[in-house]
């Protein structure tokens, strides 16, 4: 498969992914003791099945880091119906500027989250499923390396903010684990089927949808 000449250098400065990942475990913590979820945050109850419904309406978005996720419900074939958390990050580089965009977006992985508001799976997704700009397992990796929104933007202030925590928290604790294993896992899969079948796109293929579904190690919070 043809690789991203993206080089890493060009994602920008690395931020505390440490410190987010380990701030993680606290918030976790908080969220049993409350019996808080994300989804009574953005939703009030469990959303229907409707793949074309985010929460929030417009996704959360940081203009400042790029850090961008919505959270929907649906059913997929091979996962059966899931409530799902999807991140984003949005990004530029000279040769993307060149060409006059602003910017471009890459999906890292969907979160599933239970029926107490857990993280309980990762899964990758193709490229059309969500329409972003396809980086390698490792190139991805690099670019959600210290995910998180800046908490002095829309949305940032009160419940917004613990959830806008609570996310990045996840995000970084469960990056060089699950995460990678599962974005590698697509892309041995997109590579197998490109062997087999040179000619076609395989980012298209709408006969491969999900891969890499991991259960996650839950943090101790003792």
């Amino acid at each position: 498969m043809r690789r991203s000449k993206v080089t890493a250098a060009r994602f920008g400065p690395k931020v505390t992914a440490r410190s987010l990942a380990n701030a993680f475990v606290g918030l976790e913590r908080e969220r049993r003791a409350g019996g808080l979820s994300l989804v009574d945050h953005l939703c009030g109850s469990e959303p229907p099945i409707d793949e074309t419904l985010h929460y929030p309406d417009n996704d959360c978005q940081d203009p400042l880091t790029g850090a961008q996720y919505f959270l929907h419900r649906h059913g997929s074939e091979g996962l059966g119906v899931t409530t799902h958390l999807h991140l984003f990050k949005r990004w530029r580089t000279p040769e993307i500027e060149a060409a006059g965009l602003d910017g471009t977006i890459t999906h890292l992985v969907a979160f599933e989250l239970d029926a107490t508001g857990a993280a309980s799976h990762c899964f990758s997704v193709n490229q059309w499923v969500v329409g972003d700009y396809w980086l390698s397992a490792s190139e991805t990796v690099t670019l959600f390396d210290g995910w998180q929104f800046d908490l002095r933007g829309s949305r940032a202030e009160g419940a917004w903010a613990f959830w806008h925590r609570w996310v990045a928290g996840l995000v970084a604790y469960y990056l060089h684990g699950p995460v990678t294993e599962s974005l590698h896992a697509r892309d041995e899969a997109l590579d197998r089927q490109l062997e087999q079948y040179p000619e076609c796109n395989v980012l298209q293929d709408r006969s491969l949808e999900v891969f890499g579904r991991l259960g996650l190690p839950q943090p101790t919070l003792a």
